[in-house]
């Protein structure tokens, strides 16, 4: 680690950090050295070697695990409005990449879903990863005659950019959010052996003559997601 300036030596270990996180060297979901590593390799104290982890962990960079060690954590994305999941990872200029899970035609009746019970749907399930870990699970239920062309491989994309290729706007969305406690199914689908903290978003999208185009019901872990929600008073 240089030391040719007056950066405090706790500083310029968050960069070295930091750079070595941005090139690869250290990947998400990695263990990083311990302590004493740490401070074996840049000749510095145990003490600012907690330090700078300490602010980076405060940041969101690394997390501790309880008598595991220290590991890189991913990066939040977070959405403010009506975005679809690709658009929200391609603002952050990372690496995202969608697993189909499910996808079959269900005939009327067939699925317990009030306000469809009179179409045909398709029952679509994506595994949404960036940089490899997985982020959410998503399953969209969209009625037949919307997407009677889709292929598997349009899943792979964005869902919005299809719909709006069909002539189909969102131009409103009515959610409900509420925390999840992991299942036997979630370590699966998560690809992980760790307790996540979930969110629960369940989602209704119109289009501007406020008809129902399609329901999703999302499922995120939250150490990565984030939602904002605006409200505004205008009565």
């Amino acid at each position: 680690m240089p030391k040719d300036n007056m950066e405090p030596a706790y500083i310029k270990l968050q960069n070295d950090i930091m750079d070595r996180i941005k090139k690869g060297e250290i990947k998400i979901g990695e263990k990083l050295e311990s302590e004493r590593e740490i401070a074996e390799k840049y000749n510095i104290s145990r003490m600012t070697v907690r330090q700078a982890i300490g602010n980076l962990v405060n940041i969101g960079v690394l997390e501790r695990r309880k008598g595991i060690g220290t590991f890189v954590c991913s990066p939040k994305i977070t959405q403010n409005n009506i975005m679809s999941f690709t658009e929200i990872v391609n603002e952050t200029g990372l690496k995202s990449k969608t697993e189909v899970l499910n996808f079959r035609r269900c005939e009327k009746d067939e699925m317990s879903i009030p306000e469809l019970k009179d179409e045909c749907i398709y029952e679509i399930q994506r595994r949404r990863k960036i940089e490899d870990e997985v982020v959410g699970i998503e399953t969209a239920y969209i009625p037949f005659k919307y997407i009677s062309s889709i292929k598997i491989q349009d899943l792979e994309g964005s869902l919005f950019n299809f719909l709006k290729k069909q002539g189909l706007n969102i131009k409103l969305s009515k959610a409900s959010i509420q925390s999840l406690l992991m299942s036997s199914a979630h370590y699966k689908l998560f690809e992980t052996e760790r307790i996540l903290p979930l969110l629960m978003v369940e989602s209704r999208y119109f289009d501007e003559n406020n008809e129902l185009i399609f329901i999703e019901n999302s499922i995120y872990n939250c150490q990565v997601y984030k939602l904002n929600i605006n409200i505004s008073n205008d009565f």
